[in-house]
C-alpha cells in the first residue's frame, strides 16, 4: 500500500500554532455551553411570561469597560427592585474591529420602564439622548426596534426582539456570540434572579 504525502509528512506544526489551535477549541466550546445556558435562561423567563425582550448596545472605550459595566448593571437592578420587578438580564463585553470594545446587554423590560432605562444609560455613558420612538421601536439601519438612541451613537436601546421574529431565542444567541473572544474584557454573566430562576425551573 501507498502511502499518501500526508501521511509521510514529518513535518510538525509549530508550538505557537498548536496553542493557538487549542485556544480556539477552549473558546468555541465555553461559547456553545454559554449558549446552551442561556437558552435555557430564555426559555425559563418565557415561561413564567417575563420574556427577554430588550437590548442595550453601549460603545465603551477600553478603560472604561469594567466601571461602566458595573454602573449599568447596578443601577438597573436598583430600578427593577425599586418597582418590587425580577432582574432578569444577561451582559455580555465584546470586541468587534469595526465597532472596538462594546457591550450588550439582554433583558426582560416592561414598557413603563423605557423611559428610566434609557435615562440610566444617558446618565452613566454622559451621552444625552438624541431621539426618542414609541416603544414599539423603529428601524435605524440594521438594527430593529430601535427606542432610544444617543446624539452621538454610541449607546442604543432596542426593543430587539420585535426585529428577531419575536424570538427570545435569537436575540440570546445573538448577545451571548461574543464569549471567549481573547479581546473582549469582562465577563458574561447573568444576574443573580435570572440565575436563580433557571436552576428553579430546571431542578
Amino acid at each position: 500500500m501507498t502511502l499518501s504525502p500526508a501521511n509521510t509528512d514529518k513535518r510538525r506544526r509549530p508550538i505557537v500554532q498548536k496553542k493557538r489551535t487549542a485556544r480556539l477549541r477552549k473558546a468555541r466550546a465555553a461559547r456553545r455551553r454559554l449558549q446552551h445556558d442561556w437558552l435555557a435562561s430564555a426559555v425559563a423567563a418565557r415561561d413564567i411570561g417575563l420574556p427577554i425582550d430588550a437590548q442595550m448596545t453601549v460603545l465603551l472605550g477600553k478603560d472604561d469597560i469594567e466601571d461602566t459595566t458595573a454602573t449599568i448593571w447596578r443601577r438597573l437592578r436598583r430600578l427593577f427592585q425599586r418597582h418590587g420587578i425580577a432582574f432578569l438580564a444577561m451582559r455580555a463585553p465584546e470586541f468587534a474591529r469595526n465597532r472596538g470594545h462594546h457591550l450588550h446587554l439582554a433583558m426582560h423590560l416592561p414598557q413603563h420602564l423605557y423611559g428610566d432605562v434609557a435615562s440610566i444609560l444617558a446618565d452613566v455613558t454622559g451621552e444625552p439622548m438624541a431621539r426618542w420612538f414609541d416603544v414599539s421601536g423603529r428601524r435605524i439601519g440594521r438594527d430593529y426596534g430601535v427606542v432610544a438612541i444617543a446624539g452621538n451613537g454610541n449607546w442604543m436601546l432596542q426593543r430587539h426582539v420585535e426585529g428577531l421574529g419575536g424570538s427570545d431565542e435569537a436575540l440570546v444567541r445573538y448577545v451571548a456570540k461574543a464569549d471567549a473572544k481573547h479581546k473582549s474584557i469582562g465577563r458574561h454573566q447573568r444576574s443573580f434572579d435570572l440565575t436563580k430562576l433557571t436552576s428553579t425551573r430546571s431542578g
